[in-house]
């Protein structure tokens, strides 16, 4: 499988939706991905990123499944500073333990995007396990999930075994960006790490000569 996270277009958070450069960047990005048949479509639930999935899903006759828990949220866009440090162990059987945040009051949601994300990705037949994920059912999927950049960067550090609170202070995804991770069973074992193969890909853009101011 390869999972494709995709962050909205240029946003008018004003009235829930993307402005007139966002909307030409969801067409750019809709006709780049014809070169990827995309099997299924996810979407948050704010307008910004339902808009930006809408130029895709019409080229590719898919239609959006929403997901409650890919919605943006400031829990993860805070940053670390010497002043309120953050502490983590990792471990290569188990990812990041004893996480210790600055703001406690993330807790929460952050817990919930690594149950949600790990639900999510047992439904598509990879099933967490430690680190790695068993592979209970393999598939040639390809899956696009279109959200924020906040939830975006989080959910990529969880994939690649981080403390999600870490996703914003050490990533970015610029506007309607595409960040992908493959799931193989790499090593002949019936397990797999997600593997992230590109991150914040903005060729569309370059092809059509649209510019993201991020």
């Amino acid at each position: 499988m390869r999972l494709y996270i995709v962050r909205h277009g240029d946003p008018d958070y004003e009235h829930n939706t993307i402005t007139p450069r966002g909307h030409e960047e969801a067409a750019a990005l809709a006709e780049w991905f014809d070169q990827i048949p995309l099997n299924e479509i996810y979407t948050s639930p704010l307008g910004r990123a339902i808009d930006t999935a809408e130029y895709t899903c019409k080229r590719q006759h898919v239609q959006a499944t929403v997901l409650p828990w890919t919605e943006e949220s400031m829990d993860y866009m805070q940053r670390f500073t010497p002043d309120h440090p953050m502490a983590y162990r990792f471990s290569s059987e188990e990812g990041a333990i004893d996480f210790v945040d600055c703001y406690t009051d993330r807790t929460e949601r952050l817990t919930m995007l690594i149950k949600e994300a790990d639900a999510f990705l047992a439904a598509q037949g990879y099933e967490r396990q430690g680190a790695h994920y068993a592979i209970k059912e393999q598939n040639d999927k390809h899956v696009a999930v279109f959200c924020h950049g906040g939830f975006g960067v989080a959910l990529t550090a969880h994939l690649l075994g981080l403390p999600p609170a870490l996703g914003f202070s050490s990533m970015f995804m610029t506007t309607s960006s595409v960040t992908t991770f493959e799931f193989r069973d790499h090593f002949g074992n019936g397990f797999t790490r997600p593997r992230m193969i590109r991150f914040g890909e903005t060729a569309h853009l370059q092809l059509k000569g649209t510019n993201s101011e991020g």
